[in-house]
Protein backbone atom coordinates (compact mmCIF):
# COMPACT_ATOMS: atom_id res chain seq x y z
CA UNK A 1 0.00 0.00 0.00
CA UNK A 2 1.01 3.27 -0.38
CA UNK A 3 2.15 4.00 3.08
CA UNK A 4 4.87 1.75 2.94
CA UNK A 5 6.67 3.25 -0.49
CA UNK A 6 9.53 5.19 -0.13
CA UNK A 7 9.94 8.29 -1.16
CA UNK A 8 12.25 7.88 -4.51
CA UNK A 9 9.45 5.09 -5.18
CA UNK A 10 7.30 7.68 -4.81
CA UNK A 11 8.96 9.53 -7.45
CA UNK A 12 9.60 6.73 -9.87
CA UNK A 13 13.86 6.01 -8.78
CA UNK A 14 12.77 3.24 -6.39
CA UNK A 15 15.89 0.98 -5.73
CA UNK A 16 17.05 -1.83 -4.01
CA UNK A 17 17.15 0.27 -0.82
CA UNK A 18 13.42 1.06 -1.39
CA UNK A 19 12.77 -2.73 -0.11
CA UNK A 20 14.84 -1.91 3.41
CA UNK A 21 12.83 1.71 3.70
CA UNK A 22 9.27 -0.43 3.48
CA UNK A 23 10.17 -2.66 6.06
CA UNK A 24 11.73 0.22 8.36
CA UNK A 25 7.70 1.07 8.26
CA UNK A 26 6.66 -2.16 8.93
CA UNK A 27 8.77 -2.78 11.53
CA UNK A 28 7.59 0.79 13.00
CA UNK A 29 4.25 -0.57 13.03
CA UNK A 30 4.67 -3.46 14.20
CA UNK A 31 6.34 -1.81 17.65
CA UNK A 32 4.34 1.26 18.04
CA UNK A 33 0.91 -0.83 17.08
CA UNK A 34 -0.27 2.62 15.16
CA UNK A 35 0.22 3.48 10.57
CA UNK A 36 3.73 5.22 10.41
CA UNK A 37 1.81 7.81 8.73
CA UNK A 38 -1.93 9.25 9.33
CA UNK A 39 -4.35 7.71 6.63
CA UNK A 40 -5.68 10.99 4.83
CA UNK A 41 -6.11 11.98 1.54
CA UNK A 42 -3.78 10.48 -1.44
CA UNK A 43 -2.11 13.71 -2.24
CA UNK A 44 -1.23 14.66 1.76
CA UNK A 45 0.07 11.21 2.69
CA UNK A 46 2.44 11.42 -0.35
CA UNK A 47 3.23 14.68 1.11
CA UNK A 48 4.37 13.36 4.78
CA UNK A 49 6.45 10.18 3.06
CA UNK A 50 8.46 12.49 1.08
CA UNK A 51 9.23 15.15 4.04
CA UNK A 52 9.34 12.12 6.45
CA UNK A 53 6.34 13.74 9.09
CA UNK A 54 5.89 10.56 11.04
CA UNK A 55 6.46 10.10 15.05
CA UNK A 56 9.42 8.70 16.08
CA UNK A 57 8.71 4.90 17.77
CA UNK A 58 9.34 6.35 20.98
CA UNK A 59 7.41 9.05 21.37
CA UNK A 60 4.09 6.74 20.74
CA UNK A 61 5.83 4.05 22.72
CA UNK A 62 8.67 5.44 25.54
CA UNK A 63 8.89 1.37 26.47
CA UNK A 64 10.89 0.81 23.04
CA UNK A 65 14.54 0.54 23.89
CA UNK A 66 16.55 3.26 22.01
CA UNK A 67 18.61 1.55 19.99
CA UNK A 68 15.73 -0.57 18.65
CA UNK A 69 14.42 2.87 17.65
CA UNK A 70 17.94 3.88 16.70
CA UNK A 71 17.33 0.56 13.68
CA UNK A 72 13.71 1.81 12.28
CA UNK A 73 15.28 5.79 11.79
CA UNK A 74 17.78 4.32 10.12
CA UNK A 75 15.88 1.88 7.71
CA UNK A 76 13.39 4.77 7.14
CA UNK A 77 15.78 7.60 6.40
CA UNK A 78 14.46 9.77 3.35
CA UNK A 79 17.53 10.00 2.02
CA UNK A 80 18.68 6.46 0.43
CA UNK A 81 22.35 6.55 1.58
CA UNK A 82 21.39 7.25 4.93
CA UNK A 83 19.52 3.77 4.93
CA UNK A 84 21.45 0.06 5.43
CA UNK A 85 23.82 -0.73 2.71
CA UNK A 86 22.26 -3.67 2.36
CA UNK A 87 19.46 -6.47 3.87
CA UNK A 88 22.68 -8.57 5.39
CA UNK A 89 23.65 -5.46 7.04
CA UNK A 90 20.26 -4.90 8.56
CA UNK A 91 20.02 -8.18 9.72
CA UNK A 92 23.44 -8.07 11.58
CA UNK A 93 22.29 -4.90 13.23
CA UNK A 94 18.99 -6.60 14.56
CA UNK A 95 20.90 -9.87 15.51
CA UNK A 96 23.17 -7.54 17.52
CA UNK A 97 20.26 -6.02 19.15
CA UNK A 98 18.85 -9.24 20.13
CA UNK A 99 22.19 -10.81 21.60
CA UNK A 100 22.80 -7.43 23.37
CA UNK A 101 25.67 -6.23 21.00
CA UNK A 102 26.26 -2.56 20.35
CA UNK A 103 24.10 -1.75 17.19
CA UNK A 104 25.66 0.20 14.43
CA UNK A 105 22.44 2.41 14.33
CA UNK A 106 23.04 3.36 18.11
CA UNK A 107 22.56 7.48 18.07
CA UNK A 108 25.24 9.09 20.05
CA UNK A 109 22.58 9.87 22.87
CA UNK A 110 22.25 6.72 23.89
CA UNK A 111 22.71 5.63 27.09
CA UNK A 112 20.92 2.24 28.09
CA UNK A 113 22.32 -1.22 26.96
CA UNK A 114 20.38 -3.24 25.40
CA UNK A 115 20.79 -6.11 27.09
CA UNK A 116 18.42 -4.67 29.89
CA UNK A 117 15.73 -4.36 28.10
CA UNK A 118 16.10 -7.75 27.12
CA UNK A 119 16.09 -9.12 30.87
CA UNK A 120 13.16 -7.06 31.43
CA UNK A 121 11.05 -7.75 28.06
CA UNK A 122 12.47 -11.51 27.35
CA UNK A 123 8.88 -12.56 25.57
CA UNK A 124 9.30 -9.70 23.08
CA UNK A 125 13.11 -9.97 23.00
CA UNK A 126 13.06 -13.41 21.90
CA UNK A 127 9.74 -13.65 19.79
CA UNK A 128 8.89 -10.65 18.26
CA UNK A 129 11.77 -9.47 16.77
CA UNK A 130 12.84 -12.95 15.99
CA UNK A 131 10.14 -13.13 13.85
CA UNK A 132 11.15 -9.94 12.01
CA UNK A 133 14.65 -10.46 11.66
CA UNK A 134 13.18 -13.90 9.62
CA UNK A 135 11.20 -11.68 7.45
CA UNK A 136 13.97 -8.97 7.20
CA UNK A 137 16.83 -11.37 6.22
CA UNK A 138 14.78 -13.38 3.87
CA UNK A 139 12.49 -11.80 1.78
CA UNK A 140 15.09 -8.41 1.49
CA UNK A 141 18.20 -11.28 0.56
CA UNK A 142 15.68 -12.55 -2.28
CA UNK A 143 14.11 -9.35 -3.25
CA UNK A 144 17.98 -7.86 -3.63
CA UNK A 145 19.50 -11.15 -5.96
CA UNK A 146 16.72 -10.98 -7.81
CA UNK A 147 17.35 -7.01 -9.12
CA UNK A 148 20.64 -7.58 -9.00
CA UNK A 149 20.00 -9.91 -11.70
CA UNK A 150 17.71 -8.20 -13.69
CA UNK A 151 19.95 -5.03 -13.71
CA UNK A 152 22.96 -7.28 -15.20
CA UNK A 153 20.79 -8.81 -17.53
CA UNK A 154 21.15 -12.10 -16.57
CA UNK A 155 19.58 -15.05 -13.70
CA UNK A 156 22.36 -15.11 -11.92
CA UNK A 157 21.60 -18.59 -10.77
CA UNK A 158 24.07 -19.05 -8.00
CA UNK A 159 23.19 -15.97 -6.55
CA UNK A 160 19.08 -16.91 -6.56
CA UNK A 161 20.25 -20.05 -5.69
CA UNK A 162 22.08 -18.76 -2.19
CA UNK A 163 19.33 -16.38 -1.37
CA UNK A 164 16.56 -18.91 -1.77
CA UNK A 165 18.22 -21.49 0.45
CA UNK A 166 18.50 -18.69 3.19
CA UNK A 167 15.06 -17.95 3.25
CA UNK A 168 14.45 -21.20 3.01
CA UNK A 169 16.22 -21.78 6.56
CA UNK A 170 14.77 -18.83 7.96
CA UNK A 171 11.14 -19.63 7.37
CA UNK A 172 11.35 -22.71 8.59
CA UNK A 173 11.36 -20.69 11.90
CA UNK A 174 7.28 -19.99 11.12
CA UNK A 175 6.61 -23.15 10.32
CA UNK A 176 4.59 -24.87 13.02
CA UNK A 177 6.84 -28.45 12.63
CA UNK A 178 8.84 -27.61 15.93
CA UNK A 179 5.62 -28.28 18.04
CA UNK A 180 5.65 -31.92 16.96
CA UNK A 181 9.46 -32.82 16.28
CA UNK A 182 12.87 -31.56 18.13
CA UNK A 183 14.25 -29.22 16.75
CA UNK A 184 18.07 -29.40 15.34
CA UNK A 185 20.78 -27.35 15.97
CA UNK A 186 22.64 -25.11 14.44
CA UNK A 187 25.17 -22.23 13.83
CA UNK A 188 24.01 -18.26 12.67
CA UNK A 189 26.16 -16.88 9.64
CA UNK A 190 28.86 -15.06 12.67
CA UNK A 191 29.37 -19.40 13.46
CA UNK A 192 27.42 -18.48 16.97
CA UNK A 193 25.28 -21.85 18.15
CA UNK A 194 21.47 -20.99 17.45
CA UNK A 195 19.45 -21.42 20.63
CA UNK A 196 16.37 -23.34 20.32
CA UNK A 197 14.14 -19.91 21.00
CA UNK A 198 14.61 -19.56 17.14
CA UNK A 199 12.43 -22.77 16.89
CA UNK A 200 10.02 -21.49 19.38
CA UNK A 201 8.35 -18.86 17.02
CA UNK A 202 4.29 -18.90 17.98
CA UNK A 203 2.44 -20.91 15.46
CA UNK A 204 -0.37 -18.08 15.26
CA UNK A 205 -2.49 -16.34 12.41
CA UNK A 206 0.77 -13.45 12.34
CA UNK A 207 3.11 -16.82 11.63
CA UNK A 208 1.16 -17.48 8.83
CA UNK A 209 1.07 -14.07 7.51
CA UNK A 210 5.26 -13.79 7.41
CA UNK A 211 4.55 -17.05 5.08
CA UNK A 212 1.99 -15.60 3.16
CA UNK A 213 4.29 -12.70 2.22
CA UNK A 214 6.85 -15.27 1.37
CA UNK A 215 4.52 -16.99 -1.25
CA UNK A 216 4.19 -13.43 -2.78
CA UNK A 217 7.70 -13.43 -3.79
CA UNK A 218 8.11 -17.22 -4.27
CA UNK A 219 5.10 -17.20 -7.24
CA UNK A 220 6.50 -14.24 -8.38
CA UNK A 221 10.26 -15.83 -9.08
CA UNK A 222 7.85 -19.18 -10.14
CA UNK A 223 6.20 -17.12 -12.83
CA UNK A 224 9.34 -15.82 -14.46
CA UNK A 225 11.03 -19.16 -14.13
CA UNK A 226 8.68 -21.41 -14.52
CA UNK A 227 10.82 -23.74 -15.82
CA UNK A 228 12.91 -24.39 -12.24
CA UNK A 229 12.08 -27.09 -10.70
CA UNK A 230 14.28 -26.16 -7.58
CA UNK A 231 12.10 -23.14 -7.18
CA UNK A 232 8.87 -24.93 -8.16
CA UNK A 233 9.59 -27.37 -4.84
CA UNK A 234 10.73 -24.63 -2.62
CA UNK A 235 6.79 -22.70 -3.42
CA UNK A 236 5.46 -25.85 -2.80
CA UNK A 237 7.43 -25.99 0.64
CA UNK A 238 6.07 -22.67 1.95
CA UNK A 239 2.17 -23.36 0.57
CA UNK A 240 2.36 -26.76 2.86
CA UNK A 241 3.83 -24.55 5.74
CA UNK A 242 1.56 -22.03 5.45
CA UNK A 243 -1.10 -24.98 5.47
CA UNK A 244 -0.26 -26.74 8.02
CA UNK A 245 -0.08 -23.42 10.52
CA UNK A 246 -3.78 -23.09 9.68
CA UNK A 247 -4.65 -26.48 10.35
CA UNK A 248 -2.94 -25.85 13.32
CA UNK A 249 -4.50 -22.81 14.57
CA UNK A 250 -8.19 -24.14 13.46
CA UNK A 251 -8.06 -22.21 10.24
CA UNK A 252 -9.09 -25.40 7.39
CA UNK A 253 -10.58 -23.86 4.71
CA UNK A 254 -7.54 -22.22 4.44
CA UNK A 255 -5.13 -25.27 5.21
CA UNK A 256 -7.12 -27.36 2.96
CA UNK A 257 -6.44 -24.49 0.08
CA UNK A 258 -2.86 -23.67 0.89
CA UNK A 259 -2.27 -27.50 0.84
CA UNK A 260 -3.68 -28.57 -2.51
CA UNK A 261 -1.52 -25.61 -4.02
CA UNK A 262 1.45 -27.09 -2.55
CA UNK A 263 0.33 -30.68 -3.82
CA UNK A 264 -0.19 -29.10 -7.18
CA UNK A 265 3.17 -28.33 -7.85
CA UNK A 266 4.68 -31.36 -6.48
CA UNK A 267 2.87 -33.49 -9.45
CA UNK A 268 5.71 -35.20 -10.71
CA UNK A 269 6.38 -35.39 -14.71
CA UNK A 270 6.36 -38.93 -14.68
CA UNK A 271 4.53 -41.61 -13.40
CA UNK A 272 7.26 -42.69 -11.94
CA UNK A 273 8.18 -41.40 -8.63
CA UNK A 274 11.09 -41.46 -6.42
CA UNK A 275 10.83 -42.47 -2.74
CA UNK A 276 11.14 -39.01 -1.69
CA UNK A 277 9.05 -37.57 -4.43
CA UNK A 278 5.52 -40.07 -3.12
CA UNK A 279 6.61 -39.96 0.34
CA UNK A 280 6.18 -35.91 0.11
CA UNK A 281 3.02 -36.05 -1.82
CA UNK A 282 1.33 -38.85 0.80
CA UNK A 283 2.01 -36.23 3.55
CA UNK A 284 0.16 -33.49 2.07
CA UNK A 285 -2.84 -35.69 1.20
CA UNK A 286 -2.44 -36.89 4.75
CA UNK A 287 -2.56 -33.45 5.76
CA UNK A 288 -5.49 -32.53 3.80
CA UNK A 289 -7.37 -35.38 4.75
CA UNK A 290 -6.83 -34.48 8.38
CA UNK A 291 -8.23 -31.30 7.78
CA UNK A 292 -11.35 -32.49 5.94
CA UNK A 293 -11.79 -35.11 9.11
CA UNK A 294 -11.34 -31.75 11.40
CA UNK A 295 -14.63 -30.85 10.06
CA UNK A 296 -16.90 -34.07 9.62
CA UNK A 297 -16.27 -34.46 6.07
CA UNK A 298 -15.38 -37.88 6.76
CA UNK A 299 -15.90 -39.37 3.22
CA UNK A 300 -13.97 -36.90 1.12
CA UNK A 301 -11.15 -37.28 4.41
CA UNK A 302 -11.13 -41.35 3.45
CA UNK A 303 -10.52 -40.37 -0.09
CA UNK A 304 -7.56 -38.21 0.28
CA UNK A 305 -5.95 -41.14 2.79
CA UNK A 306 -6.81 -44.12 -0.01
CA UNK A 307 -4.76 -41.58 -2.50
CA UNK A 308 -2.05 -41.55 -0.17
CA UNK A 309 -2.15 -45.32 0.50
CA UNK A 310 -1.80 -45.85 -2.73
CA UNK A 311 0.49 -43.28 -4.28
CA UNK A 312 2.66 -45.79 -1.43
CA UNK A 313 1.64 -49.36 -2.39
CA UNK A 314 4.50 -49.84 -4.34
CA UNK A 315 6.49 -52.85 -4.40
CA UNK A 316 9.89 -50.19 -4.89
CA UNK A 317 8.67 -48.84 -1.31
CA UNK A 318 8.46 -51.66 0.62
CA UNK A 319 11.72 -51.77 2.25
CA UNK A 320 11.68 -47.98 2.97
CA UNK A 321 11.08 -47.25 6.83
CA UNK A 322 9.99 -43.79 5.87
CA UNK A 323 7.32 -44.98 3.47
CA UNK A 324 6.27 -47.78 5.83
CA UNK A 325 5.39 -45.22 8.38
CA UNK A 326 3.85 -43.05 6.51
CA UNK A 327 1.46 -45.97 5.54
CA UNK A 328 0.82 -46.73 8.69
CA UNK A 329 0.03 -42.80 9.86
CA UNK A 330 -2.17 -43.49 6.56
CA UNK A 331 -4.23 -46.51 8.33
CA UNK A 332 -4.53 -44.82 11.83
CA UNK A 333 -6.28 -41.64 9.82
CA UNK A 334 -8.27 -44.11 7.40
CA UNK A 335 -9.38 -46.26 10.57
CA UNK A 336 -10.76 -43.17 12.43
CA UNK A 337 -12.41 -42.13 9.16
CA UNK A 338 -14.07 -45.79 8.88
CA UNK A 339 -15.16 -45.84 12.71
CA UNK A 340 -17.07 -42.13 12.58
CA UNK A 341 -18.74 -43.67 9.59
CA UNK A 342 -20.02 -46.90 11.13
CA UNK A 343 -17.53 -49.22 9.57
CA UNK A 344 -15.94 -50.65 12.09
CA UNK A 345 -14.76 -53.68 10.84
CA UNK A 346 -12.61 -51.87 8.47
CA UNK A 347 -11.53 -49.74 11.13
CA UNK A 348 -10.28 -52.43 13.14
CA UNK A 349 -8.22 -53.84 10.00
CA UNK A 350 -6.85 -50.52 9.52
CA UNK A 351 -5.90 -49.74 13.20
CA UNK A 352 -4.17 -53.45 13.23
CA UNK A 353 -2.23 -52.99 10.44
CA UNK A 354 -0.92 -49.69 11.54
CA UNK A 355 0.31 -51.58 14.47
CA UNK A 356 1.95 -54.09 12.98
CA UNK A 357 3.69 -51.70 10.88
CA UNK A 358 4.30 -49.43 13.48
CA UNK A 359 5.36 -52.33 15.88
CA UNK A 360 8.09 -53.71 13.60
CA UNK A 361 9.71 -50.38 12.68
CA UNK A 362 9.83 -49.60 16.68
CA UNK A 363 11.24 -53.18 17.08
CA UNK A 364 14.23 -52.54 14.02
CA UNK A 365 14.75 -48.93 14.76
CA UNK A 366 13.76 -48.41 18.54
CA UNK A 367 15.55 -44.81 18.28
CA UNK A 368 13.36 -43.20 15.76
CA UNK A 369 11.32 -40.58 17.29
CA UNK A 370 8.41 -40.76 14.86
CA UNK A 371 7.85 -44.15 14.85
CA UNK A 372 7.48 -44.31 18.74
CA UNK A 373 5.01 -41.39 18.54
CA UNK A 374 2.96 -42.75 15.25
CA UNK A 375 2.45 -46.28 17.54
CA UNK A 376 1.30 -44.52 20.83
CA UNK A 377 -1.12 -42.73 18.48
CA UNK A 378 -2.21 -46.48 17.40
CA UNK A 379 -2.29 -47.59 20.87
CA UNK A 380 -4.35 -44.63 21.78
CA UNK A 381 -7.10 -44.98 18.68
CA UNK A 382 -7.35 -48.76 19.68
CA UNK A 383 -7.97 -48.43 23.14
CA UNK A 384 -10.86 -45.89 22.40
CA UNK A 385 -12.56 -47.39 19.72
CA UNK A 386 -13.10 -51.38 20.99
CA UNK A 387 -12.31 -53.74 17.81
CA UNK A 388 -11.76 -57.30 17.40
CA UNK A 389 -7.90 -57.92 18.19
CA UNK A 390 -5.88 -60.83 17.07
CA UNK A 391 -3.28 -60.89 19.24
CA UNK A 392 -5.04 -61.13 22.15
CA UNK A 393 -4.16 -57.67 24.02
CA UNK A 394 -6.81 -56.23 25.93
CA UNK A 395 -7.63 -51.99 25.59
CA UNK A 396 -6.06 -51.56 29.16
CA UNK A 397 -2.38 -52.99 27.77
CA UNK A 398 -2.65 -50.88 24.35
CA UNK A 399 -3.92 -47.75 26.84
CA UNK A 400 -0.63 -48.90 29.09
CA UNK A 401 1.98 -49.22 26.25
CA UNK A 402 1.12 -45.95 24.77
CA UNK A 403 1.62 -44.48 27.93
CA UNK A 404 5.05 -46.00 28.79
CA UNK A 405 5.90 -44.79 25.02
CA UNK A 406 4.41 -41.08 25.60
CA UNK A 407 6.37 -40.76 29.19
CA UNK A 408 9.44 -41.78 27.17
CA UNK A 409 9.24 -39.31 24.52
CA UNK A 410 7.82 -36.41 27.11
CA UNK A 411 10.91 -37.07 29.67
CA UNK A 412 13.62 -36.80 26.49
CA UNK A 413 12.04 -34.19 24.24
CA UNK A 414 10.09 -32.11 27.23
CA UNK A 415 10.08 -28.94 25.13
CA UNK A 416 8.23 -30.37 22.28
CA UNK A 417 3.81 -29.42 22.53
CA UNK A 418 2.73 -32.04 20.77
CA UNK A 419 4.35 -35.23 22.53
CA UNK A 420 2.42 -33.36 26.25
CA UNK A 421 -0.64 -33.25 24.26
CA UNK A 422 -1.19 -36.95 23.23
CA UNK A 423 0.32 -37.74 26.86
CA UNK A 424 -2.44 -36.05 28.25
CA UNK A 425 -5.17 -37.03 25.64
CA UNK A 426 -3.55 -40.79 26.50
CA UNK A 427 -4.17 -40.67 30.05
CA UNK A 428 -8.20 -39.70 29.82
CA UNK A 429 -7.98 -42.86 27.03
CA UNK A 430 -10.36 -45.38 28.41
CA UNK A 431 -13.69 -47.42 27.68
CA UNK A 432 -15.72 -48.65 29.96
CA UNK A 433 -14.55 -52.08 30.02
CA UNK A 434 -10.60 -50.91 30.57
CA UNK A 435 -11.52 -48.43 32.95
CA UNK A 436 -13.26 -51.41 35.65
CA UNK A 437 -9.91 -52.83 34.90
CA UNK A 438 -7.56 -50.23 36.33
CA UNK A 439 -6.05 -50.05 39.52
CA UNK A 440 -7.91 -48.12 42.41
CA UNK A 441 -7.29 -44.71 42.29
CA UNK A 442 -5.19 -44.45 39.66
CA UNK A 443 -7.42 -43.72 37.17
CA UNK A 444 -7.70 -40.56 39.63
CA UNK A 445 -3.91 -39.85 39.11
CA UNK A 446 -3.61 -40.15 35.34
CA UNK A 447 -6.23 -37.50 35.18
CA UNK A 448 -4.62 -35.17 37.07
CA UNK A 449 -1.49 -35.46 35.16
CA UNK A 450 -3.75 -35.26 31.79
CA UNK A 451 -4.74 -31.84 33.17
CA UNK A 452 -2.06 -30.68 34.59
CA UNK A 453 0.00 -31.17 31.24
CA UNK A 454 -2.94 -29.98 29.00
CA UNK A 455 -3.62 -26.96 30.84
CA UNK A 456 0.73 -26.01 30.60
CA UNK A 457 -0.20 -26.48 26.96
CA UNK A 458 -3.22 -24.10 26.87
CA UNK A 459 -1.26 -21.23 29.00
CA UNK A 460 1.87 -21.49 26.55
CA UNK A 461 -0.10 -21.83 23.30
CA UNK A 462 -3.22 -20.02 23.69
CA UNK A 463 -4.14 -20.36 19.84
CA UNK A 464 -3.95 -23.77 19.60
CA UNK A 465 -7.61 -25.18 19.62
CA UNK A 466 -5.95 -28.64 20.19
CA UNK A 467 -4.53 -27.88 23.55
CA UNK A 468 -7.57 -25.90 24.39
CA UNK A 469 -9.71 -28.93 23.84
CA UNK A 470 -7.46 -31.43 25.55
CA UNK A 471 -7.70 -29.11 28.50
CA UNK A 472 -11.81 -28.92 28.44
CA UNK A 473 -11.81 -33.12 28.17
CA UNK A 474 -9.54 -33.55 30.94
CA UNK A 475 -10.99 -31.28 33.32
CA UNK A 476 -14.44 -33.13 32.25
CA UNK A 477 -12.48 -36.45 33.31
CA UNK A 478 -11.58 -34.83 36.49
CA UNK A 479 -14.83 -33.71 37.07
CA UNK A 480 -16.22 -37.30 36.84
CA UNK A 481 -13.79 -38.70 38.72
CA UNK A 482 -14.01 -35.99 42.20
CA UNK A 483 -18.05 -35.58 41.87
CA UNK A 484 -18.51 -38.41 44.84
CA UNK A 485 -15.44 -37.01 47.16
CA UNK A 486 -15.88 -33.18 46.31
CA UNK A 487 -18.99 -32.04 44.77
CA UNK A 488 -17.66 -28.36 44.92
CA UNK A 489 -14.60 -29.10 43.15
CA UNK A 490 -16.32 -31.00 40.53
CA UNK A 491 -19.01 -28.27 39.78
CA UNK A 492 -16.03 -26.26 39.10
CA UNK A 493 -14.28 -28.12 36.91
CA UNK A 494 -17.55 -29.08 34.89
CA UNK A 495 -17.69 -25.37 34.78
CA UNK A 496 -14.15 -24.78 33.49
CA UNK A 497 -14.54 -27.15 31.16
CA UNK A 498 -18.11 -26.19 29.39
CA UNK A 499 -16.71 -22.74 29.17
CA UNK A 500 -13.72 -23.95 27.13
CA UNK A 501 -16.02 -26.14 25.04
CA UNK A 502 -18.55 -22.90 24.56
CA UNK A 503 -15.67 -21.09 23.70
CA UNK A 504 -14.22 -23.44 21.07
CA UNK A 505 -17.91 -24.05 19.55
CA UNK A 506 -17.98 -20.09 18.77
CA UNK A 507 -14.67 -19.68 17.45
CA UNK A 508 -14.40 -23.13 15.23
CA UNK A 509 -18.15 -22.82 14.22
CA UNK A 510 -17.39 -25.56 10.81
CA UNK A 511 -16.04 -27.86 13.47
CA UNK A 512 -19.39 -29.68 14.60
CA UNK A 513 -17.67 -31.81 17.11
CA UNK A 514 -16.64 -28.96 19.58
CA UNK A 515 -20.48 -28.95 19.22
CA UNK A 516 -21.05 -32.43 20.24
CA UNK A 517 -18.45 -32.10 22.82
CA UNK A 518 -20.27 -29.14 24.61
CA UNK A 519 -23.08 -31.18 24.55
CA UNK A 520 -21.87 -33.95 26.25
CA UNK A 521 -19.92 -32.07 29.04
CA UNK A 522 -23.35 -30.37 29.64
CA UNK A 523 -25.25 -33.61 29.54
CA UNK A 524 -23.12 -34.71 32.38
CA UNK A 525 -22.87 -31.66 34.18
CA UNK A 526 -26.52 -31.58 34.30
CA UNK A 527 -26.70 -35.43 35.80
CA UNK A 528 -24.62 -34.32 38.54
CA UNK A 529 -26.72 -31.68 39.37
CA UNK A 530 -29.81 -33.88 39.30
CA UNK A 531 -27.68 -35.99 41.00
CA UNK A 532 -27.45 -33.70 43.83
CA UNK A 533 -30.49 -32.47 44.14
CA UNK A 534 -30.35 -29.35 42.29
CA UNK A 535 -33.00 -30.34 39.42
CA UNK A 536 -33.18 -26.41 38.30
CA UNK A 537 -29.53 -25.94 37.20
CA UNK A 538 -29.60 -29.53 36.00
CA UNK A 539 -32.69 -28.79 33.72
CA UNK A 540 -30.99 -25.68 32.49
CA UNK A 541 -27.85 -27.53 31.73
CA UNK A 542 -30.09 -30.48 29.97
CA UNK A 543 -31.58 -27.74 27.89
CA UNK A 544 -28.48 -25.95 26.52
CA UNK A 545 -27.03 -29.84 26.26
CA UNK A 546 -29.74 -30.11 23.78
CA UNK A 547 -29.59 -27.37 21.90
CA UNK A 548 -25.55 -27.70 21.24
CA UNK A 549 -26.45 -31.38 20.00
CA UNK A 550 -29.23 -30.24 17.71
CA UNK A 551 -26.36 -27.85 15.94
CA UNK A 552 -24.30 -30.49 15.93
CA UNK A 553 -27.32 -32.58 14.06
CA UNK A 554 -27.39 -29.75 11.58
CA UNK A 555 -24.31 -30.12 10.51
CA UNK A 556 -23.81 -34.16 10.33
CA UNK A 557 -27.44 -35.80 9.77
CA UNK A 558 -26.82 -38.75 9.14
CA UNK A 559 -24.94 -39.25 12.52
CA UNK A 560 -26.51 -42.05 14.22
CA UNK A 561 -24.55 -41.81 17.04
CA UNK A 562 -25.42 -38.49 17.53
CA UNK A 563 -29.43 -38.81 16.22
CA UNK A 564 -29.48 -41.56 19.25
CA UNK A 565 -27.51 -39.04 22.25
CA UNK A 566 -29.96 -36.52 21.13
CA UNK A 567 -32.96 -38.43 21.84
CA UNK A 568 -31.71 -39.84 25.35
CA UNK A 569 -30.68 -36.11 26.24
CA UNK A 570 -34.79 -35.38 25.62
CA UNK A 571 -35.62 -38.25 27.48
CA UNK A 572 -33.65 -37.33 30.49
CA UNK A 573 -35.21 -33.77 30.16
CA UNK A 574 -38.48 -35.32 30.23
CA UNK A 575 -37.78 -37.52 33.30
CA UNK A 576 -36.68 -34.51 35.15
CA UNK A 577 -39.63 -32.29 34.13
CA UNK A 578 -41.76 -35.27 34.85
CA UNK A 579 -40.06 -34.74 38.65
CA UNK A 580 -41.03 -31.15 38.88
CA UNK A 581 -44.00 -31.29 38.23
CA UNK A 582 -44.22 -29.95 34.98
CA UNK A 583 -46.53 -30.42 32.37
CA UNK A 584 -44.77 -28.14 29.58
CA UNK A 585 -42.86 -30.10 27.11
CA UNK A 586 -39.16 -30.64 27.41
CA UNK A 587 -38.67 -29.67 24.11
CA UNK A 588 -39.80 -30.17 20.12
CA UNK A 589 -39.37 -33.56 18.43
CA UNK A 590 -37.76 -32.97 15.01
Amino acid sequence: TLRFMAPEHLTGKPDTKSDIYSLGVTLYELLTHRPAFIKDRRKKTIQRILNAEFTPPRRVRPDIPRDLEAIVLKAMACEPAQRYESAAALANDLRHFVSGRPVRARRPMAVERTWLWVRRNPLVASLSILMILGAATSFLLISTEWRSAVAEGQRAERNLSLALESMDRLLEHFSSGWMAHPATTGADPDGQPVSDVFSSVAVSNYSASVLEDALRFYNRFTEQNATDPQLKRDTAKVHRRVGEIYQRIGEYAKAEQALRRSLQLLQPDTDVATSVEALERAEILNEIGMTLHAISQFSSAATEFRQAKQILANDRFRDNPACQAEIARTEINLGQSFWLMGQKGEAGRCHQHAIELLEGLVAHSSESVQHRLLLAQAYRIHARFPAPDKTGRSQSEYRAAGINILDGLVCDFPSIPDYRCELSEMLITSSYRSRRSQVPGQRSKDVERAVELARELHASHPSIPRYRAALAASLKALANETRRASPVDATLQFAESIGLYRDLAQDFQDVPVYRMLLASALREHGNDRRRSGDDEAARALLEEAITAQEDFIAFRPNSVYGALTLRQMREDLERLSTSLGSTEPATNSP
